[in-house]
């Protein structure tokens, strides 16, 4: 069995339990304090989705469909910064993409890449014409 499929089995099983973040990412207290729901999702998908992806080259095209739409599928409530970034942008308080994990992580990637270090004139969202 592959460590991603015992992996889900395990959060099946467990959902995300104190012993759950305990076994998988090694806090080293067994009597820490569990994550919330939100955390718990987030740090998953960032330990899970580079397995999932690096995994989709060695499927077949129906098992990397099923693994890009539960990627994209994954919901959380919106970050701070990504509530401001969709707020400048006029995107709807009620737009479902706005809780889309996959966006989010676009929004702070562009954030660290430009607009954090003082290059939102080349931001290729921050600078569109559309903004001017």
């Amino acid at each position: 069995k592959s460590i991603y499929a015992y992996c889900l089995e395990q959060i099946e099983n467990e959902g995300f339990s104190k012993r759950f973040w305990y076994r998988f990412f090694r806090s080293g207290f067994s009597d820490c304090r569990e994550p919330g729901e939100t955390l718990s999702v987030e740090l998953a998908m960032n330990a899970l989705v580079p397995v999932l992806l690096a995994s989709m080259y060695n499927t077949d095209d129906r098992m990397r469909d099923t693994i890009l739409k539960g990627i994209e599928s994954v919901s959380v409530p919106e970050y701070r910064l990504s509530r401001r970034f969709y707020n400048r942008h006029g995107v709807d308080k009620n737009n479902p993409l706005r809780r889309k994990w996959v966006n989010q992580q676009g929004i702070l990637y562009i954030y660290e890449r430009f607009c954090s270090q003082d290059l939102a004139d080349l931001c290729p969202l921050c600078n569109s014409k559309e903004d001017r």
